[in-house]
């Protein structure tokens, strides 16, 4: 360990405890132990209630440290941060230029807010002027890819979203149930490549089983790619349990998130038909049997002089006996 290390880890934890109070005068006491010889530190900042953070690192090998971080609702520039990391780092290489350290790291008791979070694990490496992320777990997300440490930031990251039900997701993420007024499950994958400024995304999300504003839906596919952060959505449609079944078409601004309600009535909705004549102003778009009862659903077209479709007059339901 070197003078170096203790300088990095002094000034993050001074960041974290002023982050909330930016242009203000903030003296964040601390005391602790360093031995640079027997490679040990520890380090408690601030004093014995909140905020406070305790630190110790020790050298079991040449080259491995064994770390313990403890942050006792520290304040951050997205939250309130209550945890404790622990984990192994390793350094290996024989000069400085071709140094790699490798390292995980775990997180428990995990509170945003005060309120409990997902625990965070991450499996990493750093060489080559890259940093490799060979493991990253938080709740329902799943990650894997490399970050360049040079000008750009070139990133190249795959994102797992495991199935989750969507009030415990937004929850998470901060948003109240009155935000979406979402229900039902989710899952899906996201790849986002590129400089990390202006990243290129795309992307593949299904939502089932739930209501949308009160409505019913069977299931909701948005498949989407675009480069940050306008994204635009491609082959994507919702199967409501009434019956009806449309696609969607058009933008999404993903600086404008707090406006996501209002884009998604933007999007164009084009129904989905079957069986269409030419020759004819409805179709059949959805059969439903049960036993000797048949539904049928029908949509109503206007249509102009070349036979293309303008709107929807109509809708109208059958039901056999």
């Amino acid at each position: 360990m070197n003078k170096k290390a203790f300088v990095l880890c002094l000034f993050l934890l001074g960041m974290s405890f002023s982050a909330h109070a930016v242009g203000a005068s903030v003296v964040v006491p601390f005391n602790g132990m360093i031995d640079l010889n027997a490679g040990k530190l520890e380090v408690h900042f601030g004093g014995q209630e909140a905020p406070s953070a305790h630190v110790k690192i020790e050298r079991p090998l040449a080259g491995q440290f064994h770390v313990n971080i403890d942050l006792n609702h520290v304040p951050t520039p997205l939250c309130d941060l209550a945890t404790v990391i622990d984990g192994e780092l390793k350094i290996s290489g024989a000069d400085r230029g071709h140094r790699e350290f490798t390292g995980w790291l775990k997180s428990q008791y995990t509170l945003l807010d005060h309120k409990p979070a997902y625990d965070l694990q991450t499996a990493f490496a750093v060489k080559d002027r890259k940093l490799y992320i060979d493991l990253l777990e938080f709740g329902f997300l799943s990650a894997r890819g490399e970050l360049g440490l040079t000008k750009d930031r070139p990133v190249s990251l795959w994102i797992d979203l495991l199935p989750v039900d969507i009030e415990e997701a937004l929850a998470l993420l901060g948003y109240g149930e009155e935000a979406f007024e979402m229900t039902g499950m989710a899952s899906g994958t996201l790849n986002i490549e590129g400089p990390l400024r202006r990243p290129g995304i795309k992307g593949k999300l299904s939502f089932y089983n739930g209501e949308l504003k009160a409505y019913p839906y069977e299931n909701i596919l948005l498949q989407f790619e675009g480069t940050y952060p306008v994204i635009t959505l491609k082959e994507s449609r919702v199967s409501q349990m009434s019956g009806f079944s449309f696609n969607l078409a058009g933008s999404v601004d993903l600086l404008k998130l707090d406006r996501l309600p209002v884009q998604l009535k933007e999007l164009k909705r084009t129904p989905i038909v079957s069986g269409a004549d030419v020759n004819k102003r409805e179709w059949v778009f959805k059969r439903v049997s049960e036993g000797d009862a048949v539904t049928e659903m029908k949509y109503l077209f206007l249509k102009d002089d070349r036979g293309d479709t303008e709107g929807v007059l109509g809708f109208e339901r059958k039901i056999g006996f």
